[in-house]
């Protein structure tokens, strides 16, 4: 999404965490792709430097005065399944910015894991503060310490470790609308035995800050709690009168809240919301219930609490919420390089 004029070197304003430098901008033009200082809006452009951003983020500063979004955000899912099951992994990296779901905490929750202490196998020491954020202000991370109080490349290791775990939250939703506040860092300095060179079983690297975060993400999570959300979208109905009966029957069974229906002589109309999940049946029965006679006109709306039991989604990390299992996997390999 984007208004104005962007510029080689514009730090973008990115909804999914973190702001990066423009470095490069072609428009396409008659054909063919020039390099250009700017691109302005109605352009076409490829743009350099956005290694982070993900679809529906904002580039730049939104204009939220002008009408708001323009067009919808996604509101279904694909499951993509590798042909290979060794390439799990791969096809999940790939995909990693198609994910787009809505869940947000509850309240604020905070933990943390201290190295040599307990069961942190870790040379880390990592505490985090999770808090709602407004809806729709996106994933922000926050420093609650002095910069120079650790490295900054570890500090770093934490931030984009975050982002990445609360991509698979409690129920395995990604997690958004959160401020995450570093609270408590500790580290190992950089060691090795006499005369000997870097000894990193005696030292911190950024792969033990990668390693532990996730464990401290799902802790504070489970303190303050999530809530799912389901998009769901308005839709107008037009179907003849004496349908109304049947087509009511059929919204109810589809979790429909429906306004008083307009009759207008022989035809009705209804409008109401529906959740996105259901629109597809929606769309495929009512033919049936109203002679083939009817039509529906379907937008997205919003997004709603899900009442009841949430919806769970099968993980594709190393499950940080059984710790038992996520060190087996984890320490395994934390023998290869930072």
């Amino acid at each position: 999404m984007f208004s104005g004029t962007l510029r080689v070197r514009d730090r973008p304003q990115l909804g999914s965490g973190g702001a990066r430098k423009v470095t490069g901008i072609r428009v396409l033009h008659a054909g063919s792709d020039l390099a250009q200082a700017s691109v302005s809006a109605g352009q076409i452009g490829k743009l350099w430097g956005l290694a982070d951003a993900r679809l529906g983020d904002a580039i730049g500063v939104p204009h939220l005065a002008a009408g708001g979004r323009h067009f919808a955000p996604p509101t279904l899912e694909t499951i993509v399944v590798p042909v290979r099951p060794a390439d799990r992994a791969r096809l999940h990296d790939a995909l990693t910015m198609l994910a787009e779901q809505d869940p947000r905490p509850l309240g604020a929750g905070a933990a943390a894991e201290v190295m040599h202490e307990g069961e942190n196998p870790f040379l880390a020491t990592v505490g985090l503060r999770i808090e709602p954020a407004p809806a729709g202000a996106g994933l922000e991370f926050r420093l609650g310490v002095e910069l120079g109080s650790m490295p900054l490349a570890f500090i770093k290791a934490v931030e984009e470790t975050v982002a990445v775990t609360l991509r698979e939250g409690l129920h395995g939703w990604q997690v958004s609308d959160a401020i995450v506040t570093l609270t408590q860092p500790g580290y190992a300095p950089r060691q090795s035995h006499a005369h000997g060179t870097f000894d990193k079983s005696m030292s911190s690297t950024a792969g033990d800050f990668r390693n532990l975060t996730p464990l401290v993400v799902m802790s504070a999570l489970r303190q303050g709690g999530t809530r799912v959300f389901e998009p769901v979208h308005r839709f107008s109905l037009e179907l003849p009168a004496d349908t109304l009966a049947p087509a009511l029957s059929l919204l109810a069974r589809l979790r429909a809240t429906v306004r008083a229906p307009t009759i207008r002589g022989a035809s009705c109309l209804l409008e109401g919301q529906v959740p996105a999940a259901c629109v597809h049946e929606l769309e495929q029965r009512l033919p049936g219930v109203t002679r083939g006679e009817g039509t529906a006109d379907c937008a997205f709306d919003r997004y709603q609490p899900v009442s009841g039991a949430p919806p769970t989604r099968q993980r594709s990390d190393h499950n940080p919420l059984d710790r038992k299992e996520y060190l087996l996997r984890v320490v395994r390999r934390a023998g290869s390089p930072a």
